[in-house]
C-alpha cells in the first residue's frame, strides 16, 4: 500500500477519495495474481541436447553390443566348446553323468534281484558323483549331441522374430528385459486393484 501523508490542508473528501483509490488498487493487484495464467514453455536447449546425447549413446552402445561384443564372445565360446576349457568341463560332466548312471543301473539290478528293502534304501542314497545333477541339468543342451546340422537347434524365445540371432531363451539381455516387463505388468495390475 502506498503511504498517503495526512496533512491538515487536505479536506475530508480528498482523504476519502485517496483511501478508496488505494483500496481499489489493492483489489486489482490481488485479482490479477489470482487470475495468473501459466503457459507451456519449450524446454531449455541444453536439456534437449542432453536427452539427444543419451539417446545417441544408447544407440551406439546397442550397435557395438550386437555387432562387436556378442559375435566375438560367441566365437570364443565356440572355440572353447570345441577344444578349450569348456570342452574339458563338459567332458567332466559327461563322465560324472555316466558314473551316476552306472551306479543307478547297479542299484536297479540289486532291487530286481530281490534284496531286502533296507538295503534298497541304503543303495538309493545319492553318491559323491550325484552332486553335479544341477550342473548337468543347466548344460543339458550342450551335453546332448546335436541331431541335425550346426546352427540353432532351439525354438526362438520370441516367435515373431524367428530370424534374429539373439532370440533365444538363454540370452541374458532378453531374459532381463522380460523380467522387467513382467514387473511393470504386475505393478500396474496391483496398482489398479488397490485403487
Amino acid at each position: 500500500a502506498e503511504y498517503i501523508p495526512i496533512s491538515s490542508s487536505l479536506s475530508s473528501t480528498q482523504l476519502i477519495s485517496a483511501a478508496t483509490s488505494a483500496a481499489s488498487d489493492a483489489q486489482v493487484s490481488s485479482s490479477s495474481s489470482a487470475q495468473q495464467v501459466f503457459e507451456a514453455v519449450a524446454p531449455d536447449t541444453s536439456l534437449l541436447v542432453g536427452f539427444g546425447v543419451v539417446v545417441v549413446l544408447c544407440i551406439v552402445a546397442g550397435y557395438v553390443w550386437a555387432n562387436e561384443v556378442v559375435p566375438v564372445s560367441r566365437t570364443k565360446l565356440a572355440i572353447s566348446k570345441s577344444r578349450g576349457e569348456v570342452r574339458e568341463y563338459l567332458d567332466e560332466l559327461r563322465i560324472s553323468d555316466e558314473t551316476v548312471t552306472d551306479e543307478f543301473n547297479v542299484t536297479t539290478t540289486m532291487m530286481a534281484d530281490g534284496d531286502d528293502p533296507n538295503s534298497m534304501v541304503e543303495n538309493s542314497k545319492p553318491t559323491a558323483g550325484d552332486d553335479r545333477g544341477f550342473e548337468r541339468w543347466l548344460f543339458t543342451d550342450w551335453l546332448s549331441k546335436p541331431t541335425g546340422k550346426g546352427g540353432r537347434q532351439k525354438e526362438p524365445a520370441l516367435p515373431i522374430l524367428k530370424d534374429a540371432k539373439w532370440n533365444s531363451g538363454d540370452n541374458p539381455v532378453l531374459v532381463t528385459a522380460a523380467i522387467m516387463m513382467l514387473g511393470v505388468v504386475i505393478a500396474s495390475v496391483t496398482e489398479r486393484i488397490a485403487t
